[in-house]
């Protein structure tokens, strides 16, 4: 914004230096992609005709830093939650929301499963993602308490068969969300010693989707990705290659992982990985172990 500001007027971009603000934000609300039955909820509920409807989750979370250079609205009246760090939020928001979502999406490519509530009701899906939400927790810089208060609510909004969600419109785009959402998670399991096997799966899972172009069971299944990311995982590449790190020990225990899971479930199927991986306090292994 200074940048843009510079390039129109010094003297603007100096003003808006010393003079304003820009508070960070956080929106947590699903919209999934559009459905035929969205165009009956509005003459269901108002009795009338709406020809562009957008139909989301009951949920809704919007939380704003409340760095501001003079008066605001109340919108803390309206539900909205002012603070001074939302540093927390924006962990919450793009590690049990994002990251989770995209986690599930990609077993369930793998699995074949075409919506997000049919994954999550399966008792193998939901089990290993509670599990692996602790790990999550276990890894992420925030109050644990805050964690205990959102990971519930993410199973119920994720299992909401009322507001179907397509698993293969949220495993697009997955390595642009492995480096945003993912990687991080993994980093800080490595330095808080947190095993990262639950966390790792299922990336290995959509990996094995990509490379054979199908589900387990033999349902074609095309990855909407960039096609230098699709082609480096043809040629065998997984997470650091995929993302471009340097190796480095941290890099080496990740993809070491993650050959691990795909030999896992190469050897025994998706759901026998799935329930393996549930057992055997994973939680208290370490990341180096």
């Amino acid at each position: 914004m200074l940048a843009y500001a510079d390039l129109i007027d010094p003297t603007l971009a100096e003003y808006i230096r010393d003079n304003a603000t820009f508070p960070n934000t956080v929106v947590d609300r699903i919209v999934p992609q559009e459905q035929e039955s969205d165009y009956k909820y509005p003459n269901r509920l108002l009795q009338i005709r709406e020809r562009a409807p957008i139909v989301t989750e009951p949920f809704w979370q919007f939380v704003v830093e409340d760095n501001f250079t003079g008066d605001r609205p109340q919108w803390e009246d309206a539900g909205v939650i002012m603070t001074k760090d939302i540093t927390p939020f924006l962990y919450m928001k793009s590690r049990f929301l994002n990251a989770v979502h995209s986690f599930i999406a990609c077993l369930a490519v793998r699995a074949g499963i075409k919506y997000m509530h049919e994954a999550i009701g399966q008792p193998e899906f939901h089990l290993f993602t509670r599990l692996l939400m602790d790990d999550i927790a276990a890894a992420t810089p925030v109050p644990r308490q805050m964690c205990e208060q959102y990971m519930p609510q993410v199973l119920l909004r994720l299992s909401n068969e009322d507001l179907p969600d397509t698993t293969e419109r949220i495993s697009s785009e997955t390595c642009r969300k492995v480096g945003k959402y993912i990687f991080p998670i993994l980093q800080d399991a490595y330095s808080r010693k947190v095993s990262m096997k639950r966390i790792i799966l299922p990336v290995a899972a959509w990996l094995l989707a990509v490379r054979e172009g199908a589900s387990e069971s033999g349902q074609p299944y095309h990855a909407n990705d960039t096609q230098s990311a699709l082609t480096a995982i043809q040629e065998g590449a997984v997470i650091s290659g995929i993302l471009g790190l340097e190796n480095c020990e941290h890099t080496k225990i990740v993809d070491d992982e993650c050959y691990q899971a795909l030999r896992d479930i190469q050897t025994h199927g998706l759901l026998a990985t799935l329930k393996n991986y549930s057992e055997g306090g994973l939680l208290h292994e370490t990341a180096s172990a």
